[in-house]
């Protein structure tokens, strides 16, 4: 894969709107009303804990939405089609991220139901990610 072909070959809407889709799901993960109050509690948070710095985790978070969409986009350039960027953002986040993340939870010993949650976000992210990246080409 010669990288710089790639990377002008990426449709950077669809990246931009990849982008969105998984800083507005997180947000609705995190929230009260799905899973935001067992995160916080499974973590151990108090509302007042998180209102410090809101601005700096928030504006990472989109920055690294956006990372994650530009490289998703890369790996998508191969596999067109809805269902093909389905495919590749479930294999992505079940077989590499949540993996990956079990093994640290594992050794950090945090509860079972903080990783579901936070895998969870990742994996429904990634396929809703990978259905606009890969339908959009």
């Amino acid at each position: 894969m010669e990288v710089s072909h790639s990377f002008s070959d990426l449709n950077y809407w669809a990246v931009l709107v990849a982008a969105v889709s998984g800083f507005v799901i997180g947000g609705l993960w995190y929230a009260p009303f799905l899973f935001g109050k067992r995160w916080m509690a499974d973590n151990g948070f108090k509302e007042e804990d998180l209102k410090e710095g809101t601005a700096k985790v928030m504006g990472g978070a989109l920055i690294m939405s956006v990372v994650s969409a530009i490289f998703l986009g890369l790996i998508t350039q191969g596999h067109p089609g809805l269902m093909s960027g389905i495919h590749v953002g479930l294999f992505i986040s079940v077989g590499l991220i949540s993996t990956s993340m079990a093994v640290n939870y594992l050794f950090e010993r945090k509860p079972m139901s903080l990783f579901l949650i936070n895998a969870g976000n990742q994996i429904v992210t990634y396929v809703v990610m990978g259905a606009i990246l890969g339908g959009w080409q």
